[in-house]
Protein backbone atom coordinates (compact mmCIF):
# COMPACT_ATOMS: atom_id res chain seq x y z
CA UNK A 1 0.00 0.00 0.00
CA UNK A 2 1.07 3.41 -0.89
CA UNK A 3 0.27 6.55 1.22
CA UNK A 4 -3.37 7.27 -0.58
CA UNK A 5 -3.98 3.83 0.46
CA UNK A 6 -3.32 4.08 3.73
CA UNK A 7 -6.14 7.57 3.33
CA UNK A 8 -8.26 5.80 1.46
CA UNK A 9 -8.84 2.50 3.02
CA UNK A 10 -8.33 4.29 6.55
CA UNK A 11 -11.53 6.87 5.17
CA UNK A 12 -13.27 3.11 3.89
CA UNK A 13 -12.63 1.20 7.46
CA UNK A 14 -14.35 4.31 9.11
CA UNK A 15 -17.30 4.61 6.94
CA UNK A 16 -18.21 1.20 6.93
CA UNK A 17 -17.45 0.34 10.55
CA UNK A 18 -19.77 1.76 12.86
CA UNK A 19 -17.87 0.83 16.09
CA UNK A 20 -14.36 1.64 14.75
CA UNK A 21 -15.54 5.20 13.69
CA UNK A 22 -17.42 5.94 17.19
CA UNK A 23 -14.19 4.42 19.01
CA UNK A 24 -11.89 7.12 17.44
CA UNK A 25 -14.45 9.61 17.34
CA UNK A 26 -14.58 9.06 21.65
CA UNK A 27 -10.99 8.57 22.06
CA UNK A 28 -9.95 12.34 19.85
CA UNK A 29 -11.79 14.89 21.98
CA UNK A 30 -9.55 17.95 20.21
CA UNK A 31 -8.38 17.58 16.45
CA UNK A 32 -5.35 19.68 15.09
CA UNK A 33 -4.70 20.04 11.52
CA UNK A 34 -1.82 22.70 10.40
CA UNK A 35 -0.93 23.26 7.21
CA UNK A 36 -4.84 23.07 6.23
CA UNK A 37 -4.23 24.52 2.55
CA UNK A 38 -2.35 21.80 1.25
CA UNK A 39 -5.04 19.05 2.81
CA UNK A 40 -6.71 17.17 0.13
CA UNK A 41 -10.48 15.72 0.13
CA UNK A 42 -10.34 12.71 1.53
CA UNK A 43 -8.33 13.99 4.31
CA UNK A 44 -10.45 16.55 4.94
CA UNK A 45 -13.24 14.25 4.97
CA UNK A 46 -11.56 12.10 7.67
CA UNK A 47 -11.48 15.07 9.98
CA UNK A 48 -15.33 15.27 9.52
CA UNK A 49 -16.13 12.06 10.72
CA UNK A 50 -13.38 11.90 13.25
CA UNK A 51 -14.59 15.12 14.88
CA UNK A 52 -18.38 14.52 14.73
CA UNK A 53 -18.67 13.87 18.65
CA UNK A 54 -16.98 16.50 20.49
CA UNK A 55 -16.76 18.77 17.63
CA UNK A 56 -13.30 20.49 18.93
CA UNK A 57 -11.62 21.24 15.71
CA UNK A 58 -8.34 23.63 14.73
CA UNK A 59 -6.88 24.30 11.45
CA UNK A 60 -4.49 26.75 10.71
CA UNK A 61 -3.58 27.59 6.65
CA UNK A 62 -3.25 29.94 4.54
CA UNK A 63 -4.89 29.34 0.91
CA UNK A 64 -2.17 32.24 -0.69
CA UNK A 65 0.56 29.54 0.02
CA UNK A 66 -1.22 26.51 -1.46
CA UNK A 67 1.06 25.32 -4.35
CA UNK A 68 0.49 21.47 -3.84
CA UNK A 69 -2.76 21.17 -6.24
CA UNK A 70 -0.84 19.48 -8.78
CA UNK A 71 -0.36 16.27 -6.13
CA UNK A 72 -4.25 16.74 -4.45
CA UNK A 73 -3.68 19.57 -2.43
CA UNK A 74 -7.48 21.41 -2.03
CA UNK A 75 -7.39 24.65 -0.84
CA UNK A 76 -11.18 25.02 -1.07
CA UNK A 77 -11.12 22.83 2.13
CA UNK A 78 -10.57 26.01 3.57
CA UNK A 79 -13.81 27.58 2.16
CA UNK A 80 -15.68 24.97 2.90
CA UNK A 81 -14.31 24.63 6.84
CA UNK A 82 -16.85 27.64 7.64
CA UNK A 83 -19.83 26.25 6.11
CA UNK A 84 -19.26 22.11 7.33
CA UNK A 85 -17.87 22.81 10.89
CA UNK A 86 -20.79 26.27 11.27
CA UNK A 87 -20.19 27.57 13.77
CA UNK A 88 -16.59 28.32 13.24
CA UNK A 89 -14.23 31.61 14.68
CA UNK A 90 -11.57 32.54 12.40
CA UNK A 91 -8.32 34.50 13.06
CA UNK A 92 -6.27 36.10 11.04
CA UNK A 93 -2.57 36.06 11.66
CA UNK A 94 -1.50 39.38 9.11
CA UNK A 95 1.50 40.35 10.91
CA UNK A 96 4.58 39.55 9.60
CA UNK A 97 7.64 39.03 11.97
CA UNK A 98 10.21 37.82 9.17
CA UNK A 99 10.43 40.40 6.14
CA UNK A 100 11.03 44.07 5.80
CA UNK A 101 7.89 46.16 4.82
CA UNK A 102 9.31 46.90 1.33
CA UNK A 103 9.20 42.81 0.37
CA UNK A 104 5.63 42.53 2.82
CA UNK A 105 4.13 45.21 0.53
CA UNK A 106 5.11 43.85 -3.17
CA UNK A 107 3.60 40.40 -1.66
CA UNK A 108 0.50 41.98 -0.53
CA UNK A 109 0.68 43.74 -4.28
CA UNK A 110 1.05 40.50 -6.14
CA UNK A 111 -1.19 38.36 -4.36
CA UNK A 112 -4.11 40.93 -4.01
CA UNK A 113 -4.47 39.50 -7.52
CA UNK A 114 -5.98 35.99 -6.87
CA UNK A 115 -9.75 35.82 -6.48
CA UNK A 116 -10.14 32.57 -4.65
CA UNK A 117 -8.70 33.86 -1.19
CA UNK A 118 -9.67 35.48 2.35
CA UNK A 119 -9.89 39.30 2.25
CA UNK A 120 -5.90 39.63 4.35
CA UNK A 121 -3.41 42.25 4.29
CA UNK A 122 0.24 41.06 5.78
CA UNK A 123 2.03 44.09 8.00
CA UNK A 124 5.06 44.20 9.77
CA UNK A 125 7.03 46.80 12.58
CA UNK A 126 9.88 45.62 10.80
CA UNK A 127 12.37 48.34 9.33
CA UNK A 128 11.36 49.78 5.77
CA UNK A 129 14.25 47.59 4.11
CA UNK A 130 16.15 47.88 1.14
CA UNK A 131 14.14 48.21 -2.64
CA UNK A 132 13.56 45.14 -4.19
CA UNK A 133 16.13 45.25 -7.08
CA UNK A 134 15.16 43.76 -10.61
CA UNK A 135 17.24 43.43 -13.52
CA UNK A 136 16.77 42.53 -17.45
CA UNK A 137 19.52 40.94 -18.38
CA UNK A 138 20.37 39.86 -22.13
CA UNK A 139 20.64 35.65 -21.80
CA UNK A 140 20.94 33.37 -19.18
CA UNK A 141 24.74 33.18 -19.17
CA UNK A 142 24.72 37.31 -17.76
CA UNK A 143 21.53 36.67 -15.27
CA UNK A 144 24.23 33.56 -13.59
CA UNK A 145 27.19 36.22 -14.11
CA UNK A 146 25.51 38.78 -12.33
CA UNK A 147 23.42 36.91 -9.51
CA UNK A 148 26.81 35.07 -8.55
CA UNK A 149 28.84 38.09 -8.95
CA UNK A 150 26.46 39.79 -6.43
CA UNK A 151 26.67 37.00 -4.12
CA UNK A 152 30.84 36.90 -4.01
CA UNK A 153 30.48 40.95 -3.17
CA UNK A 154 27.94 40.60 -0.78
CA UNK A 155 29.47 37.53 1.12
CA UNK A 156 33.07 38.96 1.13
CA UNK A 157 32.62 42.69 1.16
CA UNK A 158 29.29 42.70 2.93
CA UNK A 159 27.69 41.39 6.30
CA UNK A 160 26.17 38.32 4.90
CA UNK A 161 27.03 34.40 5.37
CA UNK A 162 26.33 32.04 1.84
CA UNK A 163 24.02 30.32 4.38
CA UNK A 164 21.86 33.85 4.42
CA UNK A 165 21.51 33.69 0.67
CA UNK A 166 19.22 31.75 -2.03
CA UNK A 167 18.67 31.54 -5.65
CA UNK A 168 15.25 30.37 -6.29
CA UNK A 169 13.58 29.32 -9.81
CA UNK A 170 10.22 27.73 -11.18
CA UNK A 171 11.81 24.82 -12.47
CA UNK A 172 14.96 23.29 -11.97
CA UNK A 173 15.92 23.20 -15.19
CA UNK A 174 17.26 26.47 -14.82
CA UNK A 175 20.11 25.90 -12.23
CA UNK A 176 22.91 24.69 -14.74
CA UNK A 177 24.55 28.24 -15.48
CA UNK A 178 24.33 29.04 -11.31
CA UNK A 179 25.59 26.00 -10.51
CA UNK A 180 28.69 26.53 -12.89
CA UNK A 181 29.48 30.51 -11.80
CA UNK A 182 29.29 29.23 -8.28
CA UNK A 183 31.97 26.41 -9.27
CA UNK A 184 34.23 29.04 -11.35
CA UNK A 185 34.34 31.09 -8.17
CA UNK A 186 34.51 28.29 -5.80
CA UNK A 187 31.73 29.40 -3.58
CA UNK A 188 30.27 26.48 -1.97
CA UNK A 189 26.41 25.48 -2.49
CA UNK A 190 23.78 23.02 -2.33
CA UNK A 191 20.92 21.76 -4.61
CA UNK A 192 18.08 21.64 -2.07
CA UNK A 193 15.14 19.20 -1.98
CA UNK A 194 16.73 17.81 -5.69
CA UNK A 195 19.71 16.96 -7.43
CA UNK A 196 22.50 18.44 -9.05
CA UNK A 197 22.24 19.37 -13.23
CA UNK A 198 24.35 16.43 -14.13
CA UNK A 199 22.99 14.07 -11.25
CA UNK A 200 19.18 14.51 -12.54
CA UNK A 201 18.00 10.96 -13.97
CA UNK A 202 17.26 12.30 -17.44
CA UNK A 203 20.62 13.87 -17.82
CA UNK A 204 22.45 10.86 -16.76
CA UNK A 205 20.59 8.79 -19.18
CA UNK A 206 21.74 11.01 -22.21
CA UNK A 207 24.90 11.30 -20.70
CA UNK A 208 24.71 6.90 -20.50
CA UNK A 209 24.11 7.20 -24.64
CA UNK A 210 27.32 9.75 -25.52
CA UNK A 211 29.64 7.51 -22.98
CA UNK A 212 28.94 3.99 -25.54
CA UNK A 213 30.34 5.92 -28.26
CA UNK A 214 33.47 7.27 -26.72
CA UNK A 215 33.77 3.95 -24.41
CA UNK A 216 31.99 0.87 -26.02
CA UNK A 217 33.20 -1.40 -23.27
CA UNK A 218 31.13 0.63 -20.88
CA UNK A 219 28.93 -1.85 -19.59
CA UNK A 220 27.41 0.31 -16.55
CA UNK A 221 26.18 3.35 -19.49
CA UNK A 222 25.00 0.25 -22.08
CA UNK A 223 22.53 -1.18 -19.12
CA UNK A 224 21.23 2.53 -17.75
CA UNK A 225 19.99 3.11 -21.40
CA UNK A 226 19.90 -0.53 -23.22
CA UNK A 227 15.96 -0.36 -22.64
CA UNK A 228 15.24 3.07 -22.42
CA UNK A 229 12.71 4.28 -23.81
CA UNK A 230 11.52 1.04 -23.43
CA UNK A 231 12.17 -1.12 -26.37
CA UNK A 232 11.15 -4.75 -25.15
CA UNK A 233 14.91 -5.48 -23.77
CA UNK A 234 14.09 -6.71 -20.37
CA UNK A 235 15.97 -8.76 -17.58
CA UNK A 236 15.84 -11.86 -19.60
CA UNK A 237 16.73 -10.40 -23.06
CA UNK A 238 20.16 -8.95 -20.97
CA UNK A 239 21.00 -12.12 -19.27
CA UNK A 240 20.88 -13.66 -22.76
CA UNK A 241 23.00 -10.85 -24.77
CA UNK A 242 25.76 -10.71 -21.58
CA UNK A 243 26.20 -14.72 -21.37
CA UNK A 244 26.30 -14.79 -25.15
CA UNK A 245 29.19 -12.03 -25.01
CA UNK A 246 30.76 -13.63 -22.11
CA UNK A 247 30.93 -16.69 -23.81
CA UNK A 248 32.76 -15.35 -27.18
CA UNK A 249 34.70 -13.15 -25.01
CA UNK A 250 33.28 -10.20 -26.80
CA UNK A 251 32.07 -6.81 -24.92
CA UNK A 252 28.21 -6.45 -24.98
CA UNK A 253 28.38 -3.70 -27.99
CA UNK A 254 30.36 -5.96 -30.17
CA UNK A 255 28.00 -9.09 -29.20
CA UNK A 256 24.72 -6.77 -30.08
CA UNK A 257 26.72 -6.32 -33.46
CA UNK A 258 27.17 -9.79 -33.81
CA UNK A 259 23.30 -11.10 -32.88
CA UNK A 260 21.96 -8.22 -34.79
CA UNK A 261 23.63 -10.23 -38.10
CA UNK A 262 21.67 -13.42 -37.24
CA UNK A 263 22.85 -16.60 -35.04
CA UNK A 264 20.59 -20.19 -34.69
CA UNK A 265 18.77 -19.88 -31.48
CA UNK A 266 19.16 -16.13 -30.79
CA UNK A 267 15.86 -14.94 -33.66
CA UNK A 268 13.73 -13.24 -30.53
CA UNK A 269 17.00 -11.35 -28.99
CA UNK A 270 18.13 -10.30 -32.42
CA UNK A 271 14.50 -8.87 -33.21
CA UNK A 272 14.89 -6.74 -29.99
CA UNK A 273 18.02 -5.46 -30.23
CA UNK A 274 18.48 -4.96 -34.06
CA UNK A 275 16.97 -1.52 -33.98
CA UNK A 276 19.28 -0.27 -31.05
CA UNK A 277 22.88 -1.27 -32.62
CA UNK A 278 21.43 -0.49 -36.03
CA UNK A 279 21.00 3.40 -34.93
CA UNK A 280 23.77 3.04 -32.68
CA UNK A 281 26.36 1.82 -35.90
CA UNK A 282 24.44 4.70 -38.25
CA UNK A 283 25.17 7.12 -35.10
CA UNK A 284 28.88 6.17 -35.01
CA UNK A 285 29.90 6.19 -38.53
CA UNK A 286 28.37 9.71 -38.69
CA UNK A 287 30.09 10.92 -35.82
CA UNK A 288 33.30 11.59 -37.14
CA UNK A 289 32.35 13.98 -39.45
CA UNK A 290 30.16 16.15 -37.34
CA UNK A 291 30.80 18.74 -34.69
CA UNK A 292 30.53 18.20 -30.65
CA UNK A 293 26.65 19.00 -30.77
CA UNK A 294 25.70 17.52 -33.61
CA UNK A 295 25.70 13.78 -32.47
CA UNK A 296 23.93 14.82 -29.39
CA UNK A 297 20.70 16.42 -30.80
CA UNK A 298 20.79 13.30 -33.16
CA UNK A 299 20.91 10.65 -30.41
CA UNK A 300 18.22 12.36 -28.35
CA UNK A 301 16.27 12.46 -31.79
CA UNK A 302 16.97 8.66 -32.78
CA UNK A 303 16.67 7.02 -29.63
CA UNK A 304 13.43 9.00 -28.75
CA UNK A 305 14.27 9.95 -25.43
CA UNK A 306 12.10 12.37 -25.09
CA UNK A 307 9.11 10.13 -25.90
CA UNK A 308 9.50 8.93 -22.25
CA UNK A 309 8.45 12.64 -21.08
CA UNK A 310 5.17 13.67 -23.39
CA UNK A 311 2.70 13.18 -20.96
CA UNK A 312 1.93 17.21 -19.47
CA UNK A 313 2.95 16.68 -15.95
CA UNK A 314 4.79 19.46 -13.72
CA UNK A 315 7.59 16.66 -13.61
CA UNK A 316 7.85 15.80 -17.43
CA UNK A 317 7.66 19.98 -18.55
CA UNK A 318 10.77 20.08 -16.19
CA UNK A 319 12.45 16.80 -17.41
CA UNK A 320 12.21 17.92 -21.24
CA UNK A 321 13.51 21.66 -20.27
CA UNK A 322 16.68 20.09 -18.57
CA UNK A 323 17.57 18.21 -21.67
CA UNK A 324 17.14 21.63 -23.88
CA UNK A 325 19.44 23.09 -21.81
CA UNK A 326 21.48 19.79 -21.69
CA UNK A 327 21.78 20.09 -25.09
CA UNK A 328 22.99 23.95 -25.05
CA UNK A 329 25.65 23.25 -22.97
CA UNK A 330 26.90 20.89 -25.10
CA UNK A 331 26.93 24.25 -27.60
CA UNK A 332 28.56 26.22 -24.97
CA UNK A 333 31.21 23.95 -24.61
CA UNK A 334 32.04 23.50 -28.37
CA UNK A 335 32.03 27.69 -28.51
CA UNK A 336 34.37 27.56 -25.83
CA UNK A 337 36.72 24.48 -26.89
CA UNK A 338 36.32 24.61 -30.60
CA UNK A 339 39.10 21.44 -30.56
CA UNK A 340 37.43 19.39 -28.22
CA UNK A 341 35.52 16.64 -28.92
CA UNK A 342 32.96 14.12 -27.01
CA UNK A 343 35.26 12.29 -24.80
CA UNK A 344 36.65 16.06 -23.35
CA UNK A 345 32.94 17.38 -23.02
CA UNK A 346 32.39 14.06 -20.78
CA UNK A 347 35.31 14.33 -18.59
CA UNK A 348 34.64 18.31 -17.78
CA UNK A 349 30.98 17.18 -16.92
CA UNK A 350 31.97 14.41 -14.72
CA UNK A 351 34.61 16.63 -13.07
CA UNK A 352 31.40 19.15 -12.12
CA UNK A 353 29.28 16.41 -11.33
CA UNK A 354 32.16 14.83 -8.92
CA UNK A 355 32.34 17.89 -7.17
CA UNK A 356 30.83 18.74 -3.45
CA UNK A 357 31.00 20.79 -0.60
CA UNK A 358 31.39 20.16 2.83
CA UNK A 359 29.54 22.01 5.82
CA UNK A 360 26.27 23.84 6.29
CA UNK A 361 28.09 27.53 5.19
CA UNK A 362 26.45 27.00 1.25
CA UNK A 363 24.34 28.63 -0.92
CA UNK A 364 21.29 27.46 -1.43
CA UNK A 365 19.88 26.58 -5.08
CA UNK A 366 16.69 25.38 -5.19
CA UNK A 367 13.12 25.45 -6.63
CA UNK A 368 10.42 27.12 -5.05
CA UNK A 369 8.81 24.25 -4.37
CA UNK A 370 11.16 22.95 -2.29
CA UNK A 371 11.73 26.31 -0.20
CA UNK A 372 8.28 26.69 1.60
CA UNK A 373 8.56 27.20 5.27
CA UNK A 374 12.12 28.08 4.79
CA UNK A 375 13.73 31.72 5.09
CA UNK A 376 16.78 33.54 4.38
CA UNK A 377 18.30 36.83 4.50
CA UNK A 378 18.65 37.12 0.84
CA UNK A 379 16.79 35.77 -1.78
CA UNK A 380 17.35 36.20 -5.86
CA UNK A 381 14.50 34.72 -7.56
CA UNK A 382 15.63 34.02 -11.04
CA UNK A 383 13.65 33.65 -14.53
CA UNK A 384 10.86 35.28 -14.20
CA UNK A 385 9.42 35.44 -17.44
CA UNK A 386 6.70 34.68 -19.14
CA UNK A 387 6.44 31.01 -20.12
CA UNK A 388 8.36 29.99 -16.53
CA UNK A 389 7.51 31.99 -14.24
CA UNK A 390 4.11 31.74 -14.98
CA UNK A 391 4.53 28.18 -16.84
CA UNK A 392 3.18 28.89 -20.30
CA UNK A 393 0.37 25.86 -19.50
CA UNK A 394 -1.46 28.39 -17.51
CA UNK A 395 -2.22 31.02 -20.19
CA UNK A 396 -5.81 29.81 -20.72
CA UNK A 397 -6.47 29.23 -17.11
CA UNK A 398 -7.27 31.29 -14.53
CA UNK A 399 -6.99 28.34 -12.01
CA UNK A 400 -3.44 27.32 -12.65
CA UNK A 401 -2.54 31.01 -13.22
CA UNK A 402 -3.84 31.64 -9.25
CA UNK A 403 -1.44 28.59 -8.50
CA UNK A 404 1.26 30.30 -10.07
CA UNK A 405 0.47 33.44 -8.55
CA UNK A 406 0.22 32.15 -5.13
CA UNK A 407 4.20 30.13 -5.95
CA UNK A 408 5.66 33.89 -6.90
CA UNK A 409 3.93 34.72 -3.17
CA UNK A 410 5.68 31.55 -1.72
CA UNK A 411 9.17 32.94 -3.16
CA UNK A 412 9.02 36.64 -2.27
CA UNK A 413 8.09 35.88 1.00
CA UNK A 414 11.11 33.96 2.07
CA UNK A 415 13.04 36.57 1.67
CA UNK A 416 13.66 38.51 4.63
CA UNK A 417 15.97 41.60 4.08
CA UNK A 418 17.09 41.67 0.57
CA UNK A 419 15.00 40.20 -3.08
CA UNK A 420 16.57 40.18 -6.20
CA UNK A 421 14.39 39.37 -8.83
CA UNK A 422 15.75 38.74 -12.70
CA UNK A 423 14.26 37.82 -16.18
CA UNK A 424 16.43 37.61 -19.33
CA UNK A 425 15.81 38.92 -23.23
CA UNK A 426 16.62 35.72 -24.87
CA UNK A 427 16.62 32.01 -23.53
CA UNK A 428 17.73 28.80 -24.81
CA UNK A 429 14.42 26.77 -24.40
CA UNK A 430 12.53 23.87 -26.33
CA UNK A 431 16.01 23.20 -28.77
CA UNK A 432 16.39 26.88 -30.23
CA UNK A 433 17.17 30.45 -28.57
CA UNK A 434 13.81 32.47 -28.28
CA UNK A 435 13.18 35.92 -27.56
CA UNK A 436 11.16 36.35 -24.04
CA UNK A 437 8.67 38.78 -22.02
CA UNK A 438 8.55 39.74 -18.20
CA UNK A 439 6.52 38.10 -16.45
CA UNK A 440 3.08 39.03 -15.76
CA UNK A 441 3.92 39.03 -12.01
CA UNK A 442 6.41 41.72 -11.88
CA UNK A 443 3.68 44.85 -13.20
CA UNK A 444 1.34 43.33 -10.59
CA UNK A 445 4.15 43.82 -7.87
CA UNK A 446 4.47 47.25 -9.60
CA UNK A 447 8.24 46.51 -9.89
CA UNK A 448 10.24 47.92 -12.71
CA UNK A 449 13.39 46.48 -14.22
CA UNK A 450 16.65 48.39 -14.70
CA UNK A 451 17.80 48.78 -18.34
CA UNK A 452 19.25 45.55 -19.95
CA UNK A 453 22.40 43.95 -20.19
CA UNK A 454 23.64 43.11 -23.32
CA UNK A 455 26.39 41.99 -21.89
CA UNK A 456 27.72 41.70 -18.19
CA UNK A 457 30.00 44.81 -17.41
CA UNK A 458 32.28 43.63 -15.38
CA UNK A 459 34.34 46.31 -14.24
CA UNK A 460 31.55 47.92 -13.21
CA UNK A 461 30.37 45.39 -10.64
CA UNK A 462 34.28 45.85 -9.40
CA UNK A 463 33.42 49.13 -8.99
CA UNK A 464 30.25 49.78 -7.74
CA UNK A 465 30.02 46.07 -5.39
CA UNK A 466 33.47 45.42 -4.28
CA UNK A 467 34.51 49.15 -4.00
CA UNK A 468 31.35 50.96 -2.87
CA UNK A 469 28.35 48.90 -2.00
CA UNK A 470 29.38 46.48 0.36
CA UNK A 471 31.21 47.40 3.26
CA UNK A 472 30.85 44.92 6.41
CA UNK A 473 33.47 42.32 6.81
CA UNK A 474 32.28 39.05 7.80
CA UNK A 475 34.83 37.22 9.90
CA UNK A 476 32.78 34.11 9.83
CA UNK A 477 34.05 33.82 6.57
CA UNK A 478 37.51 34.36 6.70
CA UNK A 479 37.75 31.15 8.79
CA UNK A 480 35.84 29.09 5.63
CA UNK A 481 38.62 26.92 4.30
CA UNK A 482 36.52 26.00 1.51
CA UNK A 483 36.20 29.62 0.73
CA UNK A 484 39.88 30.83 1.10
CA UNK A 485 41.15 33.02 -1.18
CA UNK A 486 44.80 32.16 -1.49
CA UNK A 487 45.92 33.45 1.58
CA UNK A 488 44.71 36.96 0.38
CA UNK A 489 42.66 39.15 3.23
CA UNK A 490 39.30 39.02 2.35
CA UNK A 491 38.45 42.84 2.27
CA UNK A 492 41.14 44.04 0.25
CA UNK A 493 41.00 45.00 -3.45
CA UNK A 494 43.08 42.26 -5.43
CA UNK A 495 45.82 42.82 -7.66
CA UNK A 496 44.98 41.60 -11.07
CA UNK A 497 48.07 43.19 -12.90
CA UNK A 498 49.91 39.75 -11.59
CA UNK A 499 48.06 37.87 -13.96
CA UNK A 500 49.97 37.54 -17.45
CA UNK A 501 49.17 35.42 -20.89
CA UNK A 502 51.08 32.17 -20.90
CA UNK A 503 51.09 32.09 -16.79
CA UNK A 504 50.05 28.53 -15.22
CA UNK A 505 47.72 28.73 -12.47
CA UNK A 506 45.67 26.30 -10.17
CA UNK A 507 41.67 26.59 -9.55
CA UNK A 508 40.64 24.73 -6.11
CA UNK A 509 37.89 23.03 -8.16
CA UNK A 510 39.08 22.78 -11.88
CA UNK A 511 42.92 22.04 -10.97
CA UNK A 512 45.59 23.46 -13.36
CA UNK A 513 45.16 25.90 -16.19
CA UNK A 514 46.66 28.28 -18.55
CA UNK A 515 46.27 31.90 -19.21
CA UNK A 516 45.58 32.01 -22.89
CA UNK A 517 43.96 35.85 -23.12
CA UNK A 518 43.52 38.80 -20.68
CA UNK A 519 40.30 40.01 -22.02
CA UNK A 520 37.45 43.10 -20.77
CA UNK A 521 40.28 45.68 -20.39
CA UNK A 522 42.36 43.56 -18.03
CA UNK A 523 39.25 42.43 -15.63
CA UNK A 524 38.64 39.22 -17.19
CA UNK A 525 40.88 35.90 -18.37
CA UNK A 526 40.40 33.16 -20.37
CA UNK A 527 41.28 30.16 -18.82
CA UNK A 528 42.28 26.65 -20.24
CA UNK A 529 42.25 24.08 -17.45
CA UNK A 530 43.56 20.54 -18.55
CA UNK A 531 40.39 18.93 -16.70
CA UNK A 532 37.68 21.33 -17.68
CA UNK A 533 38.36 23.53 -21.08
CA UNK A 534 38.17 26.92 -21.21
CA UNK A 535 36.56 28.89 -18.78
CA UNK A 536 36.30 32.84 -18.20
CA UNK A 537 36.58 33.99 -15.09
CA UNK A 538 36.81 37.57 -13.45
CA UNK A 539 40.39 37.53 -11.91
CA UNK A 540 39.05 39.92 -9.01
CA UNK A 541 36.82 37.06 -7.33
CA UNK A 542 38.68 33.66 -9.15
CA UNK A 543 40.39 31.87 -6.63
CA UNK A 544 43.31 31.54 -8.43
CA UNK A 545 46.97 30.46 -7.02
CA UNK A 546 49.59 31.33 -9.75
CA UNK A 547 51.99 28.70 -10.58
CA UNK A 548 54.71 30.19 -12.66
Amino acid sequence: MDFDHLLSNAYELLVTNADVLNSYQQRFEYIFVDEFQDTNTIQYDIVKLLSQVHKNVFVVGDEDQCIYTWRGANFQNIFNFKTDFAPVKVFKLEQNYRSTKNIIETANKLISNNFERFDKVLWTQNDQGKEIECTKYYDEQNEAESVVSKIWAMTNHGDYKLSDIAILMRINALSLPFEQKLLNYNIPYRIYGGFKFYERQEIKNIISYLRIFTNPSDETALLRIINFPKRGIGDGAIMKLRQYAIDNNMTMIQAMKELAKGVDGYSQLTQKIKPFITSYEKLNALRSSMSLSEPTQIVIDEYGVKSAYLEQTDDNIEKLMNIDVFVNSVVEFEKSNGDAGLSEFLESITLEADIDYLGDDTVTVSTVHSVKGLEFKVVFIVGVEEGIFPLSRSSFSQKETEEERRLMYVAVTRAKERLFISYVQSRYLHGKRSYTSPSKFLSEMEIDAKPKQRKFDYQQFINRNVDNNFTKPVSSLSQSSNYAMSNQNQHEKKDVSQYKIGQKVSHPKFGKGEIVDIVDDGVCADIVFENVGKKTLILEIAPLEILS
